[in-house]
């Protein structure tokens, strides 16, 4: 991926371990060639179904 950000910083967004900027997010995203809103939405749907199961 060639959006300026280091492999292991990736990493440690994939497992949750950290959680990225907004500016991260649209870095990531255009390297993806996605909107950054998708990646939010998708976010959003898991915590919500997190949230929900666990009621």
């Amino acid at each position: 991926m060639s959006c300026g950000l280091d492999r292991t910083y990736i990493g440690l967004l994939e497992r949750a371990k950290r959680q990225p900027t907004i500016s991260t997010i649209f870095k990531i995203a255009e390297v993806l060639d996605v909107d950054p809103h998708v990646m939010i939405e998708d976010v959003e749907q898991l915590v919500f179904n997190k949230d929900s199961a666990g009621e």
